[in-house]
């Protein structure tokens, strides 16, 4: 009868365990109950008794849970340590993080592409006697990159915002010699260089600076 009662605790303990889990790798995912059992096939009741421990989802039921959301099986049947907890959610804020940043990069860009071709097609329509109205979309181009390099400055790492500056470096370039047609435009291109070759100096300056020194043992 004693064994029967610690049998009892022990599959208990494992439901509420599985309940936290599930319950709380849905909430780091912004799953609902609803969302969870709709990729799972099966109803939100389901859901809601595994989370109150009311019922265990079956073996594969549990695989599939875990493949959902990148964890294994033994994640959802231990019990989860604060520094987890904390690692998880650390992890998925910045995965969530970088998305936001990538697509509020992505659109700033297009902005600037987009209102080229609008004063594009303006001009066009009403015909405004204007040289050279394709040069609309090479400006937009040092313009895209101006705002690609605020961005990565802000948000991303020093690789990015190295390549975002030489490609600001080159389109001015190429605006500048489009633009006025000089004779001598390889000076243009010379000066660009030069501002390329600074650049990469800048970038290697700062990356050797952020390189740990490894102690000699």
């Amino acid at each position: 009868m004693l064994r029967r009662i610690t049998l009892i605790h022990d599959e208990n303990t494992l439901k509420e365990v599985i309940a936290t889990n599930i319950s709380h790798y849905r909430r780091l995912n912004g799953d609902t109950q609803a969302k969870l059992a709709e990729k799972l096939s099966y109803s939100d009741k389901s859901v809601s008794k595994w989370e109150r421990a009311e019922a265990v989802p079956d073996v594969f039921v549990l695989v599939k849970i875990a493949d959902l959301y990148n964890v294994t099986v033994s994640d959802l049947l231990n019990e989860a340590t604060p520094h987890r907890e904390a690692s998880d959610v650390e992890a998925l804020t910045q995965k969530q993080d970088a998305k936001r940043h990538t697509l509020v990069l992505t659109l700033s860009c297009g902005l600037a592409m987009l209102i080229a071709t609008i004063v594009f097609f303006i001009l066009s329509i009403l015909n405004v006697p204007v040289p050279n109205l394709w040069m609309c979309f090479i400006y937009a181009l040092p313009v895209m990159f101006i705002v690609c390099v605020v961005f990565t400055a802000i948000w991303f790492g020093l690789y990015l915002q190295c390549i975002s500056v030489s490609l600001l470096i080159w389109s001015l370039a190429v605006s500048l010699h489009l633009s006025f047609m000089v004779d001598r435009a390889y000076l243009i291109y010379l000066v660009a260089g030069v501002l390329q070759v600074l650049c990469l100096l800048w970038y290697l300056l700062i990356r050797v600076k952020h390189v740990p020194i490894e102690k000699s043992k």
